[in-house]
């Protein structure tokens, strides 16, 4: 899925070594090492083949850890970034490339696997990112820090959630992928989430369809800025295509905070992070 973009910027090497079964996901593994993969290739630029290169890296991590390493020798990463850089939105690429939600997502996948994902990157040197699962049916794999067991012990921080949409099956959908631990809060259209806001504003996220037939996601927003301009950079806009022109205006602006129906749910609990 990757080879399309990886042929024109590296060399691909691949050093496997025999490594135990894991507890893990498949599809969930898959998307973090395609992530993974093309975060490394995005970080070389095109052409000069021969003299860039990416890694991939399976190898025995201590007694009870396997890890999975892609190594690029492309840029590198700000000592001052790496500490955000599993943030939600936080993006080193280009405006209108990525929306510093995949190494997020990420996170939250192999965390909730139980196991880490580590960045280790010097400017100009290249990066890598390094996925430690752990060997299945050892009970010791999770015998690391204190600080570790402890952040995974945590149950996820509860929400509470306004979900703006006028289909209703929709509205449904998101509030069954927030669930529990988290208070989801529906409205079928924008005067509808304009009354609530009315009665009580204190959410920690807002979903908003962003075109609606009666109040759109934009004007939403307007009167949010007018009314309660601290819940702007708390709203998540949706939308299923069909932009006006209006709306390709206001995307371009706020790309970061879109999501693109279906949903991708560990993109939505991603947002909620």
């Amino acid at each position: 899925m990757a080879e399309h973009q990886l042929r024109l910027r590296a060399r691909l090497v691949r050093n496997y070594e025999p490594v135990p079964p894991v507890s893990g996901n498949e599809t969930r593994l898959g998307q973090v090492f395609l992530n993974l993969l093309l975060n490394a290739t995005q970080a070389l630029p095109e052409g000069a083949v021969m003299n860039n290169q990416v890694t991939l890296t399976i190898r025995p991590h201590a007694e009870a850890w396997v890890a999975v390493e892609v190594a690029d020798t492309g840029c590198g990463i700000p000592a001052g970034n790496l500490s955000r850089i599993f943030e939600p939105f936080f993006t080193t690429k280009p405006v209108g490339v990525g929306t510093g939600l995949g190494l997020s997502v990420c996170h939250g996948i192999v965390t909730g696997l139980g196991g880490q994902l580590q960045v280790e990157s010097e400017p100009g040197r290249g990066s890598t990112f390094r996925v430690l699962l752990p060997v299945a049916g050892k009970t010791d794999a999770s015998e690391d820090s204190g600080e570790e067991r402890a952040r995974r012990s945590r149950q996820p921080e509860p929400r509470r959630v306004l979900v703006i949409d006028d289909e209703p099956e929709v509205l449904d959908a998101l509030a069954r992928t927030i669930g529990p631990p988290h208070s989801v809060e529906k409205a079928g259209s924008g005067t509808r989430a304009l009354e609530m806001l009315a009665r009580n504003a204190d959410y920690d996220v807002l979903f908003c369809d962003l075109m609606m037939p009666d109040v759109t996601g934009m004007d939403l927003r307007e009167a949010v800025a007018a009314k309660y301009p601290e819940l702007l950079k708390r709203m998540i806009f949706m939308t299923a295509g069909g932009f006006t022109p209006r709306a390709v205006r206001f995307l371009e602006h706020l790309a970061p905070r879109c999501i693109e129906k279906p949903f991708d749910p560990e993109v939505v609990r991603a947002f909620l992070r």
